[in-house]
């Protein structure tokens, strides 16, 4: 049976306080009721806030056991409780629950309670028994937690109880040299004390005399000893159970990256809200370096800092981080932070350098004062990157609600599309809140890093890379615009698919365009006779006469009849090149008399009779290159 039993009869008060019989002739105002809800060590203590609360009473109803504890100005009651009981703080009429301090402490299912009588001394040096020790440490790092992680799991509450004023508890601590043990929340009588000791094999030393002295308490873990709590009373009467909370600062898991905070920052990438806006950790004053904290904080934004700590004499220092990774020291000669940081164009991010002659607890919180841009923590540049982005751009996620703002003296935000499918991908900008800005997505060639193609929001396919968009005012300079908006995905562009038919029915038609033309242009010749057809022939020294083209237009007409009924690659090359050579013969010719070169636009202008050749050429290399 836990020895905290021995208290289950125990009633301790003051040498003024009174029992109060049943029947008490004056009826009673209730100020507070409270349910107890478990079993084991409990302790209740009111105090009145005025000079006097007349009538002021504790009623402890426990079972077949009732306690009734009178005083008008100090009431406190110890003792083990059963579940189900109830606590009543009753005073005559006058008397308001604002009139009085509560304090109390209960147990629960994570506390850590003494299930057997400690030792009362503190061992002599070199004893290498096995004691009693409490273990914990932190699992979060600079006080991020996971959302899964409960208050218990970081620290240990313990309660312990004091049989006698002759009883102490000696409590080992587990720890390494350079952990701060933080002690706090302690409860119980006011004779009791709370002693820290160092313990080696050469000796044992008494380092403070009472921590109940103080609501928060920080211990450095020493080097080459073990560190001691011993729990006494300075009283004659019978004491009280008691109760702390234990935290341990472990230095060596302190950093993200494992290990203690250093300075400068050398713990992996800059802390972003996204982790928390919101770090905490503990300094020694053994520590000479100091700690550091380093947060991610883009351009020309504006943000609070709340930099607190247990004591005065920490001193913080703040600097702006460049892209180029200058440090711009913004620290103000009191040692505290400022309380608003704007960054300038080329920030990256804000490092802090914690120092402090004293052991103590420090706090950073971080407040954005402007809408983020795109959910960075930094105004999106004016202007796009010359080759590869950087982090100073945010990437847009594609079907993602995007907010931002454009503020006072902000024209224009540049955000990154990242498009990561092989074939490019097809968006378009949907704007979800009407603002006054204009949007533009723009392509940019991958190799040269120059803009090629845009979109003022309408459906775009953007090839695998880095791409932009661009947001630009439309309202006068000095109004703040928000705006929202979302990237819309219609999935990766696929090449238009070209059935077979498809392609058979144009070669069919090319094949009789190029029958028929070259059939009716050979009619010039072996029918019509054209006299043109002679001078043309002739421009080049050619002999021609009506006989010459008619032999001529026979083998045209031979040509476009074999075309259309084999459409062979020799057959269509033979094609090109008469008809390129047959119509360039108005530039020799002169056709126009006195025009000379000129006439070459008459070679251009029938371009079409080349044209339809060459689609014949390219579809036939299509449909080999499918075959293969």
């Amino acid at each position: 049976m836990r020895r905290i039993g021995v208290l289950a009869l125990a009633i301790l008060f003051l040498s003024s306080s009174a029992i109060v019989a049943n029947g008490q002739s004056e009826e009673k105002t209730l100020i507070i009721e409270e349910n107890i809800n478990y079993s084991g060590p409990f302790w209740y203590s009111v105090s009145c806030l005025k000079v006097s609360c007349p009538g002021l009473s504790l009623e402890i109803i426990d079972g077949l056991e009732n306690y009734n504890l009178e005083d008008d100005h100090f009431i406190e009651w110890a003792g083990e409780l059963n579940s189900s009981s109830v606590v009543r703080v009753l005073s005559n009429s006058g008397v308001l629950i604002e009139d009085v301090s509560i304090q109390t402490f209960e147990i629960n299912e994570y506390s850590i309670i003494e299930d057997e009588d400690l030792i009362d001394s503190i061992p002599s040096p070199g004893n290498q028994d096995s004691y009693y020790t409490i273990v914990t440490s932190d699992i979060c790092s600079l006080g991020k937690c996971n959302s899964d992680i409960e208050e218990h799991e970081r620290k240990a509450e313990y309660v312990g109880i004091l049989e006698n004023y002759s009883d102490q508890d000696s409590i080992k601590i587990f720890g390494e040299f350079g952990d701060v043990i933080e002690v706090s929340q302690i409860l119980g009588d006011e004779n009791l004390r709370m002693e820290v000791w160092h313990r080696n094999n050469q000796q044992k030393v008494l380092i403070t005399n009472n921590l109940f002295d103080s609501d928060n308490y920080f211990i450095d873990y020493p080097e080459d000893s073990e560190l001691w709590l011993r729990i006494n009373s300075d009283s004659s009467k019978d004491s009280y159970p008691y109760k702390f909370i234990l935290y341990r600062n472990n230095q060596s898991q302190e950093s993200p990256t494992g290990g203690e905070l250093t300075v400068p920052w050398i713990h992996g990438d800059a802390l972003t809200y996204q982790e928390s806006w919101f770090y905490e950790s503990y300094i020694s004053k053994l520590d000479k370096n100091g700690d550091s904290l380093l947060f991610n904080l883009g351009s020309d934004t504006e943000v609070n800092i709340l930099c607190s700590s247990s004591n005065s004499n920490m001193i913080f220092e703040t600097y702006l981080i460049s892209h180029s990774g200058v440090m711009k020291n913004i620290s103000l000669e009191n040692g505290t932070c400022p309380e608003t940081i704007l960054s300038n164009e080329d920030t990256v991010s804000v490092e802090f350098w914690i120092k402090s002659e004293e052991t103590g607890k420090w706090n950073i919180t971080i407040n954005p004062i402007r809408p983020l841009d795109g959910g960075a923590l930094s105004d999106a540049p004016e202007t796009r990157w010359l080759t590869q982005p950087d982090n100073r751009w945010s990437g847009i996620q594609l079907e993602a609600e995007i907010t931002g703002s454009l503020h006072n003296g902000d024209n224009v935000d540049i955000y990154l599309i990242e498009i990561s499918d092989l074939n490019g991908s097809r968006i378009y900008l949907n704007e979800l809140f009407k603002s006054e800005v204009n949007y533009t997505i723009q392509e940019i060639n991958q190799d040269t890093g120059q803009l090629v193609n845009t979109s003022n929001g309408q459906t775009i396919v953007l090839p695998l890379g880095n791409h932009s968009l661009r947001i630009e005012r439309r309202a006068d300079l000095g109004t703040e615009i928000n705006y929202i908006f979302k990237l819309e995905y219609l999935g990766e562009y696929q090449e238009p698919e070209i059935k077979d038919s498809t392609i058979d029915t144009v070669f069919f038609l090319c094949k009789v365009c190029l029958a028929l033309l070259l059939i009716g242009h050979s009619g010039f010749g072996f029918a019509v006779e054209k006299k043109m057809l002679i001078d043309h022939w002739q421009s080049i020294g050619v002999n021609a006469d009506i006989a010459f083209i008619t032999k001529v237009g026979y083998a045209e007409f031979a040509l476009g009849v074999l075309i259309f009924i084999f459409p062979l690659r020799p057959f269509i090359f033979l094609a090109l090149f008469w008809k390129l050579f047959t119509e360039f013969l108005y530039v020799p010719a002169d056709t126009v008399a006195g025009m000379g070169m000129v006439n070459i636009f008459e070679w251009i202008e029938r371009w079409g009779d080349y044209g339809v050749p060459l689609i014949m050429l390219y579809i036939l290399s299509y449909r080999k290159a499918n075959d293969a």
